[in-house]
Order: C-alpha cells, then structure tokens, then sequence
C-alpha cells in the first residue's frame, strides 16, 4: 500500500544515504501504527509523481524535518480542498503561490503557510525515539516516561542545535547520567505499561499562542505579500497550518473546535482573534480571507471544520469547506 513512497525512496536511495536525519518516512515504514497515515501519504506522493512534480516531492521528503511538516500540511490541505472545488487549480512548482481558484471576477491565489513556534518538540519526540528504537533500547526496559521542558527544546532550536541535542539526551538515557538530564531539564521514569516511549512537557502555561496566530502570522504575511507568493494577485486566501504552532493547554486548539461548531465556551478567545482580524487584515496587500486548520496524518479531512475570517463581507468569495 505504499508503493509511491517505497519507489520514490528508493529511486533515490544514494541521495539518502548521505542525508542525515533520514527522512522520516523511512523510519514510519517499519512502524505498524503508521499504516493508515502512509497510505494517505502515499496517495498523495502518487499523485504528485503523475503529475511529474519529483522536485515538489524532494522538497517534501528530503529537504530535512521543518520542510517534511510543511508541505504535509499543504498537501492535505489541497487534496482536500480540491476535492470540494472543482474550479482549485493546484500548482505543482516548487515556488510560488500554492494553488489558485477561478471566479467571475479572475483568479484568486491559494497560499498554505505553517506557524512552527512548537516544531522542535515534534522532531524532540520522533527523533529519540528513533534514537532510542535503533539502540534497541525498549528491549531491555518495559517502557518509558520522558518529561522536558519546552523552553530548553527551544533554546536549542534556536542556536541550530536541536539534533545535537537529542543525541545528547539519548546517550544520557542509554547511560542513565541522571545529572545529565538534570542539566537539559529533562526527567525519565520506568513504566511496566508495555514497550512504549510516552512524552511530558513541563512548562506549558506561558506559552504565547494567541501571539502567535495573530501578531506573528500578520508580520509573516506581510513579508509574503512583498514577493512572489502573494504579490502577483490582487486576491489571495490564506490557510494557516497549526499543528506544530503550540503544546495543548487550557485553550488551544480547543478555541478552533468552538469557532467550528458555534460553542461558547471560548467565545472571549474567539472574538479577540475576530477583533485582531478585523482591524488589522486591511494592512496585508492582496489578502481577503484568513482559515486555520488542523490536520491529522491518518485522515484526509481537517481535524476541525474550517471556518475563515474575512476582511469584509464584500471580499467574501465562493469556496466549499
């Protein structure tokens, strides 16, 4: 079932051999949980390769782990909208705007953007376990709790050293130099709940999510309507991808669920993003409408509803969610 993928790796297997991490996917192959997310990967690869887009796919599978979560995120997002839109024309280059819909009034660009604040704690997580799954290590324990702090993974970040980092934390597991850990700010514990890594993260609370979807998206699109992406049209929506933008905490994602469905328990939450966007949407050149969303590996529709926020009732255009 996932043939594209396992053709396409190993049409480039000396490439790979010198690519360090290893792509993910490599790793994903030989993980029987990952089986349903594959298949929808693979679709997805098998389409791009009809369609002779190969650089779209080495931009996707082999150019490191922040570009693997991106353009996962743009091509569920457009395999789904496509899906929904007969008039959504998907664009296949490597550069430039990510799709366009055709109205009475021209073309209107479709730009995919991800907001990453929350990225390193995503290849913190795959890649020890990798780390750990190659040392064998869960054959001699019965599982694991790992605990860490979210500042310390983003320091590393930061400095570039992310990988450097997890190696360090992996040897310092495999040796157990508790006073190692200490100083990384991480903290294990032995479980008998069977041979699996479980994850913690200590410091969540001050996390500035509502920043991040707001302030910082602005000043990331305002960069994006300078060039290529957003300046050759007078239109363009935007979809923001937000897995790996924040840890779960008392309201995030939740807040999307409740724009979603017409809930009330965030009611305040959503009309402060409401309220940002609406005084604040007529400073990005050529953007109409805004739409966040969620995605999950192991299925091809948002994990929320999608729901946009307008510049104005007038800029509102015709796109089935």
């Amino acid at each position: 079932m996932t043939e594209n993928i396992q053709n396409f790796l190993k049409s480039h297997a000396e490439k790979i051999k010198c690519i360090e991490p290893r792509p993910i996917v490599t790793r994903w192959l030989q993980s029987p949980p990952m089986v349903q997310s594959l298949n929808i990967i693979d679709k997805y690869v098998g389409y791009l390769l009809d369609r002779g887009a190969t650089e779209k796919i080495n931009q996707w599978f082999l150019a490191g782990d922040e570009n693997f979560n991106a353009i996962t995120a743009e091509r569920y997002i457009l395999a789904y909208l496509s899906q929904r839109n007969e008039n959504l024309v998907d664009n296949l280059k490597a550069k430039g705007i990510d799709g366009f819909l055709e109205d009475r009034l021209g073309r209107i660009g479709i730009e995919i953007t991800t907001l990453n604040g929350f990225i390193g704690e995503w290849i913190f997580v795959e890649r020890l376990t990798e780390f750990l799954d190659e040392k064998n290590y869960l054959a001699n324990n019965n599982g694991l709790e790992i605990s860490y702090s979210h500042a310390r993974i983003q320091l590393a970040v930061q400095g570039k050293m992310i990988y450097d980092f997890i190696k360090k934390t992996g040897d310092a597991i495999l040796s157990n130099d508790t006073q190692s850990l200490s100083e990384m700010k991480i903290s294990i514990r032995h479980h008998n709940r069977g041979p699996y890594i479980s994850f913690d993260i200590d410091d969540t609370d001050s996390f500035p999510w509502f920043k991040y979807i707001t302030q910082d998206l602005q000043s990331k699109l305002q960069e994006k309507s300078k060039v290529q992406q957003l300046a050759q049209q007078t239109r363009n929506i935007i979809f923001v991808g937000l897995n790996h933008l924040s840890p779960s905490n008392w309201a995030f994602p939740r807040i999307f669920q409740d724009l979603a469905n017409g809930e009330i328990r965030y009611h305040s939450e959503i009309q402060e993003v409401r309220d940002f966007w609406a005084s604040s949407m007529s400073s990005l050149t050529n953007v109409i409408g805004i739409c966040y969303f969620f995605y999950s590996l192991d299925s091809e529709v948002p994990f929320y509803p999608l729901k946009f926020f307008w510049r104005s009732e007038e800029d509102k255009i015709a796109i089935n969610l």
